[in-house]
């Protein structure tokens, strides 16, 4: 028995049909990424205007922070924007990044209840 990997009848109706339902679902997501990539991005007068590869990011404000580039929400991770770095070698801190590997972060500390612990390695635990 002769196995070939060519087909040489002629395709049948239902073949074709399937080939041409395979070929449109296929090619769906690539109209739409072709679509939205010629569209462009509106203009936020709140984001920093530097091109990502995301699109542009919004400018957030966190306490005694000015507004940096927010790039997670959860946890929190904000950069610092590039305009910033045309102030000067070092960057203030208040521009800072912020970086957050929890994300169980405080949102608020009452100053009066805070207590700092310091005990471990230490001759007297304060």
């Amino acid at each position: 028995m002769k196995f070939s990997f060519v087909d040489n009848a002629a395709p049948s109706r239902r073949r074709v049909l399937r080939d041409a339902l395979t070929l449109a679902l296929a090619a769906s997501p690539l109209a739409s990424l072709a679509k939205a990539a010629a569209e462009p991005e509106a203009a936020d007068e709140n984001a920093e205007d530097v091109t990502f590869a995301a699109g542009p990011r919004p400018l957030v404000q966190y306490p005694q922070k000015r507004p940096l580039t927010l790039v997670t929400t959860r946890p929190p991770h904000l950069e610092t924007p590039f305009p910033v770095f045309n102030d000067g070698p070092i960057t203030p801190n208040d521009a800072f990044f912020v970086r957050y590997h929890l994300a169980n972060f405080p949102t608020s500390i009452d100053p009066d209840s805070y207590r700092l612990t310091i005990k471990g390695a230490v001759d007297t635990p304060l």
